[in-house]
């Protein structure tokens, strides 16, 4: 959860930069021109993807973990390795499309 805060704050900086350094240059120059507002949106769109991005990994992390806690209590009542091994390969199936 920490790592998600650190990215997450990483990144909502990048876009608050992104922002104003847009405000910044459509002032300078009376309006902003065609080329930066293209620059802006396609910036923002990549940053958006990516906190987006961030987010979903870290969802993603977090259902894993759930899963093979759920999974732990049948785990114990089987007996074989290759048992625990099916066990832990049904808890990851569902996040290999991935």
């Amino acid at each position: 959860m920490k790592r998600l805060r650190t990215d997450t704050a990483v990144l909502r900086f990048e876009h608050l930069q992104l922002a104003n350094k847009f405000v910044q240059a459509s002032v300078a120059h009376g309006g902003p021109s065609q080329s930066l507002q293209d620059e802006f949106l396609r910036k923002n769109k990549e940053l958006s993807e990516r906190r987006y991005k961030t987010k979903a990994d870290y969802e993603t992390a977090r259902n894993v973990c759930r899963n093979l806690r759920m999974e732990t209590t049948p785990m114990t009542k089987t007996t074989t390795a290759h048992g625990v091994i099916a066990k832990i390969r049904s808890a990851l199936r569902p996040f290999a499309r991935i």
